[in-house]
């Protein structure tokens, strides 16, 4: 640790003129040209250099923005257990320009954090004429809130953590597929044009088969399918396994059938050929086939859906998605009108439980009613 600053001075050089600051750090003198002859401008260099010694002592130990984003990238992102941290490092990038790198963590308030929120629901989406939507906003905010904690959690930062509002997560996505529309959807991207199936065809059948997620998929090479087994290691090689657990997954019959389709019609290593993105053709497809708001995402909804639908338990649906229970239950388990009235069908008592039939009661009524009939035919005659 070094020791304290020891007094300064400042001296014009005999030769030239030209005046220096001297001053003492670590037990060994230094010095710095004030480019300047004129005594009253030298003596301004050394208050100016004097005030910025004393701003940074009096700053040791306090963090900026960008010094809890650089330890978080190397102490986590860049280790190799978290999903997507390339995504976690945009949004930290976004957060950063916005509160100044330059910022101290500590002075920091939740208007910062309030008036990022307006600012962003202010800009233009990623598809044209849309706004940035509040769940990309809470990701965001989520991401630096993360960062704070873990550096707060490491004993690196000692200081006061702001209180960052995220906002809610959103809603989840209602949009899934009948099995005659992701039917439809499968025959428009098979495509004309040869014989051969196009990529966009084999990521969407490999995601109403599989349930998996689209960026996976897409990186998904034929090392990974072992037809012999009949599953498919969707984790990455040489690569520790995120919490968004990826795993081996055993094929269905069909989606059996449909990958040897797939190897017979190899290019290269690449089950797609390329670990490219297609949401764009991806999307103008469904468009095409009437379909709104269909996402390769809405692929894997569907699957969940139609697992819950065909009696799969939570448990079961959410180790085969990767995703926890709370998660399943919440974004996946979408019900249709027919199957939430089946369920309430066979969650219904039994017919005739609970109602009470009394014989004692209907002969007792019968005998009032002759009575009657007989008390009003001797009044009539």
């Amino acid at each position: 640790m070094s020791r304290p600053i020891g007094p300064s001075r400042i001296e014009a050089d005999k030769k030239t003129g030209i005046f220096y600051y001297y001053w003492t750090e670590n037990g060994r003198s230094k010095r710095a040209t004030t480019k300047t002859k004129i005594h009253k401008e030298a003596l301004e260099f050394q208050l100016g250099r004097e005030k910025g010694q004393a701003e940074i002592a009096s700053n040791a130990g306090r963090w900026t923005v960008q010094m809890a984003i650089d330890y978080y990238d190397e102490r986590h992102l860049s280790i190799g257990d978290v999903f997507s941290p390339e995504q976690i490092r945009v949004n930290l990038k976004k957060l950063a320009a916005y509160l100044k790198a330059t910022t101290y963590i500590d002075t920091l308030t939740p208007t910062h954090f309030t008036d990022y929120r307006l600012m962003r629901q202010k800009q233009p989406g990623s598809v044209k004429g849309s706004k940035v939507k509040d769940s990309s906003i809470w990701r965001e905010l989520g991401a630096l809130k993360a960062c704070f904690n873990f550096c707060a959690r490491e004993e690196a930062y000692l200081g006061k953590l702001p209180f960052i509002k995220i906002g809610k997560q959103g809603r989840a996505k209602d949009r899934w597929l009948k099995d005659e529309e992701a039917h439809r959807l499968l025959m428009a991207m098979q495509g004309t044009q040869t014989a051969r199936l196009s990529s966009c065809y084999r990521l969407a059948a490999i995601a109403w088969g599989t349930g998996k997620r689209k960026r996976i998929i897409e990186t998904l090479q034929w090392d990974q399918v072992n037809f012999e087994t009949g599953r498919i290691d969707f984790r990455e090689p040489c690569k520790q396994e995120s919490s968004k657990k990826k795993g081996l997954t055993a094929l269905s019959p069909w989606m059996l059938e449909r990958l040897k389709e797939f190897y017979d019609q190899r290019l290269n290593n690449y089950v797609l050929d390329s670990p490219g993105k297609r949401d764009t053709q991806f999307r103008r497809i469904a468009r095409e086939c009437g379909f709104k708001g269909v996402t390769p995402h809405t692929l894997r909804h569907t699957w969940g859906t139609r697992a819950a639908q065909k009696g799969l338990k939570l448990f079961e649906i959410a180790e085969a998605m990767g995703i926890s229970q709370k998660t399943a239950e919440r974004n996946y388990i979408h019900h249709c009108e027919t199957f939430q009235a089946e369920a309430v069908l066979k969650g219904a008592p039994p017919t005739g439980m609970g109602k009470v039939v009394l014989p004692e009661r209907k002969a007792e009524r019968r005998r009032i009613m002759a009575r009657r009939s007989t008390l009003g035919d001797g009044l009539g005659a």
